[in-house]
Parts: structure tokens; C-alpha cells; sequence
């Protein structure tokens, strides 16, 4: 599921998505096509370990990545069991530079807080 929204700040448009990926793998190229047409995109639903969160990085060196994935406290109990599940990310093109302010993630993993500065 996609959903895109443009913001005007200060005369400028920031282009904004939201995806839920239903597994990296799967999407990853959808996730590219996305990225090429908006400057943020969070990302739901990747499926990926915490030691796999580096794949975003390799999708397009113009865009910085922080995610969480759901997997952590799963994987630390033992063999995992069943599909994978959860996790949440954000890329953000590089050319925002300092004017993204990343808060960090509830304590659940499951919202990132992101805001902007003047």
C-alpha cells in the first residue's frame, strides 16, 4: 500500500511517501521507482534483522536510511519461528541536509518521529 503527499515549505515542495512493503525482497525495486520520484519515504512492514538494515543503504547513494526492525527481541529467544515480521524506516535524500531532525523511534519500534527545522 502506497500513500503520497506533497508539502509546501517555505515556496519549496517536499515530496513525501509512505510504503508498506510487505518484505524487503519483494519490493525492493517498487521501493527504488519510489525514492526516485520523492525526497522522504517511510518505509513499514520490511521484514529484515537488524544485522540486514544495510540493504536499504544499497538502494540509492542520493538518500541517508534509520530504521528498526521487529525482529530483534524475536531472534534473541532462539531459532526464529515462522515468517519474519514488522519493522520501520525512513529515507530521506541527502540534499535536505540539515533540515531534517531525526527523534528516534517509540519504544515499541514501531513509529519513527522525524521534523523539520527553519
Amino acid at each position: 500500500m502506497l500513500s503520497s503527499h506533497y508539502l509546501n515549505m517555505d515556496s519549496s515542495l517536499l515530496r513525501v511517501c509512505t510504503f508498506n512493503m510487505h518484505g524487503f525482497g519483494s519490493n525492493s525495486r517498487y521501493l527504488a521507482s519510489l525514492m526516485d520520484l520523492h525526497d522522504l519515504v517511510f518505509v513499514q512492514e520490511h521484514w529484515l534483522l537488524k544485522s540486514e538494515l544495510n540493504k536499504f543503504n544499497d538502494i540509492n547513494s542520493e538518500f541517508v536510511f534509520y530504521g528498526k526492525s521487529a525482529m530483534e527481541d524475536k531472534c534473541s529467544k532462539g531459532i526464529l519461528v515462522g515468517r519474519p515480521f514488522g519493522g520501520v524506516g525512513v529515507l530521506w535524500r541527502k540534499s535536505l541536509g540539515n533540515n531534517l531532525k531525526l527523534y528516534g523511534t517509540d519504544p515499541d519500534n514501531r513509529v519513527i518521529v522525524v521534523g523539520f527545522r527553519n
